[in-house]
């Protein structure tokens, strides 16, 4: 069974890598340097209420409907019904030029049958988005897991994988180095993408759980979500 520590999720050999930069580390004995530049992690293990606790950061969210108390890939999670978000209110410490986003989807539907929808959200706005960065499915023609970044026009990156499974449990993580971003599904390198671009400080500066923002509305996530982590 899975297992935390110091707020980290660690789980058995073959699905316990995680990824943090350009380094693959293992679950055994990395508490340390999982901590290094380690910004926030919100858990998604809330039993009641509104409040979305970032166990690491201090950067804690309003949940908007979500369904709360539901299983998870470690301990519980939080249920989008393709309606719903989660809202972290912008804080300077979110913002940085480089990093690692890391969360398990557990989507409720084929994603080639759904809209085009967002997972997270940092920044966006308006019709033409100022996203720092937008990540989200592409299921206009291409059913890849897509990047957006807002400096100097839209800078794009996709996975490679097109195949995501309903009702099963995925680990993504994708990272920003100035020079490539990089995608890695269920603990795997999928894609490198030449992408030496910075994630530019936009306004507003909230991260958006479950949703992106297009043309100042959201399209929603369909699905459970669990272990959303920021490093810098």
């Amino acid at each position: 069974m899975p297992i935390k520590r110091n707020n980290i999720s660690q789980h058995p050999p073959g699905i316990a890598k995680v990824h943090r930069g350009e380094q693959l580390i293992y679950s055994k004995g990395v508490t340390n340097t999982l901590l290094t530049n380690l910004v926030s992690v919100w858990g998604l293990d809330e039993i009641s209420g509104t409040v979305v606790n970032d166990s690491h950061g201090g950067n804690n969210g309003v949940n908007s409907d979500a369904t709360i108390n539901q299983v998870g890939k470690v301990d519980k999670s939080y249920y989008f019904n393709g309606e719903y978000s989660v809202l972290i209110t912008g804080d300077a410490s979110l913002n940085n030029p480089r990093g690692t986003f890391a969360f398990w989807i557990n989507p409720s539907n084929d994603l080639e049958t759904v809209p085009d929808f967002g997972i997270l959200d940092k920044g966006g706005q308006g019709a033409t988005g100022n996203y720092s960065p937008l990540i989200k499915f592409d299921t206009g023609g291409t059913n890849k897991l897509q990047v957006v970044v807002n400096t100097g026009g839209n800078k794009v990156a996709y996975s490679n994988n097109t195949v995501w499974t309903a009702n099963q449990w995925m680990h993504i993580a994708i990272v920003f180095n100035g020079v490539n971003c990089l995608f890695y599904i269920n603990a795997v390198l999928d894609n490198t993408v030449s992408f030496p671009y910075t994630l530019p400080n936009v306004a507003p500066q909230d991260l958006r759980i479950g949703a992106r923002r297009t043309g100042g509305a959201l399209t929603h996530y369909d699905g459970r979500m669990d272990q959303v982590i920021q490093w810098s």
